[in-house]
């Protein structure tokens, strides 16, 4: 689905990562492990092509990803879904359902995943009113409803309590079953505990490199 070939990134003379050459198959739920400040972010950021690597290439089904931004649509596209982690601070001022109609998605639809996720009453709200859990639940339910190929989560537990965590995964979970192999998702956090049961393919980054993990190996 995905291919990188010798990735790297350096930001003000500091190298995050380099020489990463991986590939993303299609129905793989890749686990993204590593600590804070290992470059995770910057890695799914890359992919969702809202930066650009310092040297090497991406390549999307074959196409090679110059430019790559030609084939990453803004604001969960249905190509790449990305769930960012959004600090509760962000200030944006329209309201869920004014959200949801500015990407013209079906109410019906939306609703539909907010329910789903917890959040039945939201609607109405401001976005920037709601407190970081559901920031992160309303962004997973926009990018859901987008039904893209590729789901890109940033450490997916950020700001939920521990029945957030659960439900948010088990959705997650369900909705990559029900593709039938395809739907891909690639998930990133420092805390191990925190992937689904089912995880296809384990991944490490750090020390600037990425390398798979066996189930039984230590990272």
């Amino acid at each position: 689905m995905l291919r990188l070939d010798g990735i790297s990134l350096a930001r003000s003379g500091r190298t995050i990562f380099g020489g990463i050459s991986a590939e993303i198959p299609e129905g793989a739920f890749i686990g993204l492990l590593g600590p804070n400040g290992a470059g995770k972010t910057r890695l799914l950021r890359l992919i969702a092509g809202l930066e650009s690597p310092t040297t090497g290439r991406l390549a999307w089904r074959g196409r090679p990803g110059s430019p790559w931004r030609r084939w990453w649509k803004p604001l969960w596209g249905a190509r790449i879904g990305f769930v960012p982690q959004l600090p509760p601070a962000v200030v944006f001022p329209l309201s869920v359902n004014d959200i949801f109609d500015s990407l013209s998605i079906d109410p019906g639809r939306g609703l539909e995943w907010l329910e789903r996720l917890g959040l039945p009453d939201v609607g109405q709200r401001c976005f920037h009113t709601l407190s970081g859990g559901e920031k992160r639940r309303v962004l997973l339910a926009l990018t859901l409803t987008q039904s893209p190929e590729l789901l890109l989560l940033d450490e997916a537990d950020s700001f939920l309590d521990r029945e957030g965590r659960a439900l948010a995964g088990r959705i997650v979970a369900e909705w990559w079953k029900v593709g039938g192999g395809s739907r891909t998702v690639l998930t990133a956090s420092h805390h191990p505990e925190e992937f689904p049961d089912g995880l296809t393919h384990l991944w490490h980054l750090g020390g600037g490199t990425l390398r798979p993990v066996q189930a039984d190996q230590p990272c």
